[in-house]
């Protein structure tokens, strides 16, 4: 098991330590109940396990998957058909 620090844990997924602080406090109105929790080894130490967060990535892809198919186009010629009836008014 392979486990990564908070320095590394930023660096993969491209966001601030605070970011990745506000994520894991639960008294954060950013907070974000599934993101993995860390491991403590001690007082000030955690590690982030590589496994989970690899599950948690993969889920935040497959929900933006799901939510683009359901997300509904409106076809361009009906945009264009509402503008033109706008501008003759």
């Amino acid at each position: 098991m392979q486990y990564q620090t908070a320095n590394e844990v930023c660096g993969s997924i491209r966001v601030s330590m605070s970011t990745l602080n506000r994520w894991i406090d639960p008294m954060s109105r950013y907070h974000d109940p599934s993101f993995p929790k860390p491991i403590k080894f001690g007082a000030r130490k955690r590690r982030w396990e590589s496994g989970e967060l690899e599950r948690w990535i993969n889920g935040k892809k497959n929900s933006r998957k799901t939510n683009d198919a359901a997300v509904k186009t409106i076809p361009l010629n009906n945009l264009d058909s509402d503008a033109t009836e706008e501008e003759e008014s």
